[in-house]
């Protein structure tokens, strides 16, 4: 996956945006979301850590018809994130 990572970065086409993970928002909100997209630091997939997750406001959108993850794994991040506000 590193060399992955090393060759294409971070930064995902639009249309894998678009018909991935935002699918069944509106267009303007998942063109709101394309917008505001920018690549992640590939460290965050390659650096080992132990670290608890920060006691902060957590808002989490939960998608019905998200192509990259079921229902259930969203149950289950929802479970180990805790947010204050699932939409």
């Amino acid at each position: 996956m590193s060399v992955l990572l090393r060759v294409f970065g971070t930064l995902l086409p639009e249309s894998a945006i678009r018909n991935g993970v935002y699918n069944n928002l509106s267009l303007e909100q998942a063109t709101e979301v394309v917008r505001g997209f920018v690549p992640e630091s590939i460290r965050i997939y390659t650096d080992r850590i132990e670290a608890l997750i920060p006691n902060v406001l957590k808002l989490y959108l939960k998608l019905a018809k998200d192509q990259e993850l079921r229902l259930s794994q969203q149950d289950k991040m929802i479970a180990s994130l805790v947010p204050q506000n699932i939409i």
